[in-house]
């Protein structure tokens, strides 16, 4: 008896299963084909980026040796490309490179490169940061005090890894300007706040040199 139960009761699923099936068939395979679509999107959308990713690291390679070779134009324009790419790592990778082998020596375009990096790309704090910071360093020379300390002012205010460094750049700039009061309260500000001993050396070798034009 009890045998017969569970047949009745496997073939009245069965039966229920079917019936769904018959009544959400289009539905049924609708969903299966928005899946499958889905998970084809993601395969073919990681393709692209890969293939990407590895242009530009050929591409950055390429630029590279043209500029070890003396062919300057043609890096530069290369270096550029991958720029606006706006790809982060290898954006930031060649703009690095472009200062640093100064293939781009105007200040504005190396700002508005900078700007462009900062803008255009996702990237952690940090690395936010860093672009910030050496945004920074490039307007040392040609800066005033207001646009130096708004450029700085996200780092200084945050709890960045590189809070004690800006100071000091930023200590160092009114130094530079002859504003010791100014780089004093920075350098000060390091002594005080900062968890990192080799600024607070540094900040302290800096407030030294300066105590004669303060006092």
């Amino acid at each position: 008896m009890n045998e017969d139960l569970t047949i009745i009761n496997e073939n009245l699923k069965t039966e229920r299963v079917l019936n769904f099936y018959k009544k959400n068939k289009k539905k049924i395979f609708a969903i299966i084909l928005v899946i499958i679509i889905f998970i084809f999107s993601i395969i073919f959308y990681k393709y692209l980026v890969d293939k990407k990713i590895t242009n530009l690291s050929k591409n950055y390679i390429y630029a590279s040796i043209q500029a070890e070779e003396g062919k300057k134009n043609e890096a530069t324009n290369n270096l550029k490309k991958i720029i606006y790419s706006n790809e982060p790592t290898y954006s930031s990778l060649a703009l690095f490179f472009l200062i640093e082998k100064e293939l781009i020596v105007d200040l504005n375009e190396i700002l508005n490169l900078y700007d462009h990096v900062i803008n255009n790309n996702k990237f952690d704090k940090e690395m936010k940061n860093l672009l910030i910071y050496k945004k920074a360093l490039a307007l040392f020379e040609r800066s005033n005090e207001m646009s130096m300390v708004e450029i700085l002012k996200p780092i200084i205010n945050s709890d960045s890894v590189l809070k004690s460094q800006a100071q000091l750049l930023l200590g160092d700039f009114f130094v530079h300007k002859k504003n010791y009061l100014k780089a004093k309260d920075l350098y000060l500000r390091i002594l005080n706040e900062s968890n990192q001993d080799n600024y607070k050396i540094l900040a302290k070798d800096k407030l030294e040199s300066i105590s004669n034009e303060i006092n």
